[in-house]
């Protein structure tokens, strides 16, 4: 028969991923405003979810969430020069309200 073939972000999927953002939040892009960083990263992020969207459970777009988050935070950090903590200052609200860092989607396409 003619099955639909389910593409799963594989580890090296995922690494993928993590290499692309860490090229775009790296020591060498702090002179970069933070909207085109977080574009490029929106970018990034979001052709990675919508090539491997249909087939991936809920729990690893949470973990590369996570991780991207955590990525921003700590170059934002680094670029400002900050003395008080990354997380309680770029709480995950400011980064998707004042940054506009784009969310990757944690439902699968079929519940929507």
């Amino acid at each position: 028969g003619n099955r639909d073939v389910h593409v799963v972000a594989s580890s090296n999927a995922r690494l993928r991923l993590r290499d692309a953002v860490r090229e775009e939040l790296n020591h060498w892009t702090k002179h970069r405003s933070c909207a085109e960083v977080v574009r490029r990263v929106n970018r990034i992020t979001r052709g990675w979810s919508n090539y491997y969207h249909y087939g991936n459970c809920t729990r690893v777009f949470g973990h590369q969430q996570r991780w991207v988050q955590n990525r921003l935070r700590r170059w934002l950090w680094r670029k400002y020069d900050c003395k008080h903590g990354h997380f309680s200052f770029f709480h995950d609200a400011r980064l998707l309200g004042q940054y506009h860092l784009w969310p990757l989607p944690l439902t699968a396409p079929w519940r929507r």
